[in-house]
């Protein structure tokens, strides 16, 4: 599906040249020139937005006839007030009486817009990626956000679900193939090919079962970084696709999909490695990431069809669809453990993008267990020994059901009980894969300033906690020990060295 946002720099379709007064009035309405796309004439103004449907066809939508316009303003209102109940205010009308345009006014009717809030461009996160203002804490957030709009979603549970995948890279490859210039890039578009009825022999029952079991759900469907602001201090999703249910009918992990390979085209694959992880983490969906190699390069695949037919090179897209669709490495089961403040999060998200692994931690897992938010604090009767056996429990076998779907795992917790340091080694021993435990350690009033100072960290541990922590008997070690003084980049190449003397 083209992308809705690129830029349309072609002369105005003949079709159009019936909107020509009513473009001319809302641009008195605004500053500057609107903002032109495939599909919109965007205006903006001092405090809101007018979005105006261009009067044309295309392969995927038809906007000519006014009474199809007015149904996909009112569509579009209806469908993003999922997303962005406060972004989008109502469909209006522009009308006329005499010579004389006006919104919402008296007189016939001569078009429609969507209005919205207008937000400040620097809050896009593209902008924002670009600006390098994007941080950890925003992504956390966005997944969580975008976890609870995949749980309310309505659910479509469709009988062909592995077909229309594999309808659509037959398109994306139809429509790519007369867009390629060069026999490099037709070769590589022939080996993405070859590769995504791989992936599709292997994955077909896979994607059967997802759409039994609720993955497949009327979603955003254009979840790029381009559409997601910052508002109201809350990242929010906008601009979801109106006009096509189908094309928006789609498994969660392809919704998701989109704004991972963004974070990564754009140099933040930490970001898009920490997006899946926290994703997951909400909603358990380890299993699915047996699909999300295919779904990442699909998307690419879009990207790089929409920038051959703007004259941009695909090249870049296409090595990154063949890169995200090939096999991830070797499943392998890290866990990072130490006293509360040796900075486990930070070197497991660290190393997750070289391993190409999903962190799993054990913070997250009791706020799940618990139905805690984010920011709760739990009592210390969510920590007895019980039910910090429950948490590991849950861990292993979300960790179990990722390495099936064959990606690496890096596990993130105290690991203080040597039963739990045992424990993953056997596990990752019947599951036949390798294992790595890494035991971080620092000095206790080290630790103790760390934790007193974290902001917007899901671990409940104080100073008192990790000095309790200084008392307990820990057992033979055997994992390897990593100095976890310094800072955080001296620390990750320690524990990266680590597993390469253990890998």
């Amino acid at each position: 599906m083209p992308d809705t946002n690129a830029t349309d720099t072609n002369a105005v379709d003949a079709s159009e040249r019936t909107q020509a007064a009513v473009v001319a009035y809302l641009s008195t309405l605004s500053d500057t020139a609107p903002i032109t796309t495939h599909l919109s004439r965007v205006f903006l103004l001092p405090d809101r937005v007018l979005k105006l449907k261009r009067a044309r066809t295309l392969p995927f939508v038809d906007y000519e006839a006014l009474a199809t316009r007015e149904h996909f303003c009112r569509h579009e209102v209806e469908v993003n007030r999922r997303f962005a109940p406060a972004l989008y205010s109502a469909a209006r009308p522009v009308t006329r009486e005499g010579d004389r345009l006006s919104l919402d006014g008296p007189g016939e009717v001569v078009d429609w817009v969507v209005d919205m809030k207008r937000f400040d461009g620097d809050s896009q996160f593209d902008t924002m990626v670009e600006r390098g203002t994007l941080d950890g804490d925003m992504v956390d957030a966005l997944a969580v956000r975008i976890a609870a709009l995949h749980r309310e979603a309505p659910v479509a549970r469709l009988t062909d679900q592995a077909e229309r995948v594999a309808e659509l890279c037959r398109q994306l490859h139809d429509d790519l193939a007369p867009q390629l210039a060069s026999e490099a890039d037709r070769a590589a578009l022939g080996r993405w090919r070859a590769a995504a009825e791989t992936a599709l022999a292997r994955q077909r029952d896979e994607l059967g079962r997802r759409a039994r079991h609720g993955f497949v759900r009327r979603c955003h469907a254009d979840l790029h970084l381009s559409n997601i602001c910052l508002w109201q201090g809350e990242p929010t999703p906008f601009d979801a696709i109106e006009f096509d249910e189908d094309m928006a009918t789609i498994d969660v992990l392809y919704d998701v999909a989109f704004v991972l390979i963004d974070l990564a085209h754009r140099g933040r694959r930490d970001l898009s490695m920490r997006l899946l992880s926290r994703y997951l983490e909400a909603t358990r969906d380890y299993r699915g990431l047996a699909v999300l190699p295919l779904f990442m390069a699909n998307r690419l695949m879009v990207r790089a069809l929409v920038g051959a037919i703007k004259g941009r090179d695909p090249r870049p897209y296409l090595d990154e669809a063949l890169a995200a669709i090939a096999r991830p490495p070797a499943p392998h089961l890290v866990a990072i453990g130490g006293r509360s403040g040796t900075g486990k999060t930070t070197i497991a998200r660290a190393l997750a993008p070289t391993l190409n692994a999903v962190v799993i931690r054990t913070d997250a897992v009791r706020k799940e267990l618990t139905d805690a938010g984010v920011g709760a604090h739990l009592p210390a009767s969510a920590y007895v020994l019980a039910q910090r056996a429950a948490v590991y429990r849950r861990m292993l076998v979300d960790a179990r059901r990722a390495i099936r779907a064959g990606w690496p795992v890096i596990l993130d917790g105290t690991f203080l009980e040597p039963e739990w340091r045992e424990a993953v080694g056997e596990a990752a021993a019947a599951w036949g894969v390798a294992f790595s435990g890494i035991w971080l350690e620092a000095g206790t009033e080290t630790l103790a300033a760390r934790v007193t100072a974290r902001t917007n960290d899901l671990s409940d541990a104080d100073a008192a906690v990790v000095r309790a922590q200084a008392d307990a008997e820990i057992g033979p070690m055997r994992w390897s020990r990593v100095d976890a003084s310094g800072s955080a980049e001296r620390v990750a190449m320690r524990a990266e060295a680590a597993l390469g003397e253990t890998g």
